[in-house]
C-alpha cells in the first residue's frame, strides 16, 4: 500500500489476528476504527478521513478483482 510500510503493515496484521483469534472477528473491525482514533492527535482529522477512503477504494477494487477471478 505505502511504499517501504511492508514490516509496519506485517506487525500491524500480526496484532490484529492475534486479537481476532483471541476475541473472534470483531476485532478485525474494532481495529479500524482504533487505528483512525489513535491517527487523530498526531494527523489532521481530514488526512485520517482521506485516507480511510483511499484503503477503503483499495479494498473495494481488491474485492471485485477477487470476485473475477473466483
Amino acid at each position: 500500500m505505502f511504499k517501504g510500510d511492508e514490516p509496519l503493515m506485517r506487525t500491524m496484521i500480526d496484532t490484529i489476528d492475534a486479537a481476532v483469534r483471541q476475541h473472534g472477528r470483531k476485532a478485525a473491525l474494532f481495529a479500524i476504527c482504533a487505528s483512525a482514533m489513535r491517527a487523530l492527535p498526531h494527523y489532521e482529522r481530514i488526512e485520517v478521513i482521506e485516507t480511510l477512503r483511499q484503503m477503503a477504494n483499495d479494498l473495494e477494487a481488491a474485492t471485485h478483482t477477487t470476485e473475477r477471478v473466483a
